[in-house]
């Protein structure tokens, strides 16, 4: 059996409750291994105001993003993404490839080879699936739990 695939999930703050419903939905998984978790933190709003726990989160996110083959970034046009942003350079500097959803507006370097646009979570996790989870398994995949 292949190892997990890898995933970083990008999003801002106030999306967390939906980036840790597909962490927790994907926790189980053999197929999947999300590797982002600044989206599990009770204290998220607490540790913006504090620079060592700010400088420690964003170490561990920047270090995470390095350990994934994929992210899928969520973001929407009501967004001021900054952060996201910092993520998804990081991942574009190592070659990840990237799934965009919502509908923000990305910017002219969504048309990069290892940049992809996806629907939703659950399309892009789709699409990761095809390229990289065996046959048997992606039939429980395709079930959209949302």
């Amino acid at each position: 059996m292949k190892s997990p695939v890898t995933v970083y999930l990008a999003a801002k703050l106030r999306h967390a409750p939906t980036m840790r419903a597909w962490y927790h939905e994907l926790l189980d998984s053999p197929e999947f291994d999300v590797v982002s978790t600044w989206h599990n933190s009770d204290t998220l709003e607490a540790d913006e105001r504090d620079s060592n726990l700010c400088r420690e989160g964003w170490e561990a996110n920047i270090e995470q993003v390095e350990d994934a083959k994929y992210m899928i970034a969520f973001a929407t046009k009501d967004d001021n993404i900054q952060g996201t942003l910092i993520e998804i350079g990081a991942a574009i500097s190592r070659g990840a490839e990237i799934y965009l959803v919502g509908d923000y507006p990305w910017g002219s370097w969504i048309h990069m080879n290892n940049v992809f646009d996806a629907p939703t979570i659950h399309a892009a996790l789709c699409e990761i699936a095809m390229e990289h989870v065996p046959l048997p398994a992606r039939e429980s995949l395709l079930n959209d739990p949302t």
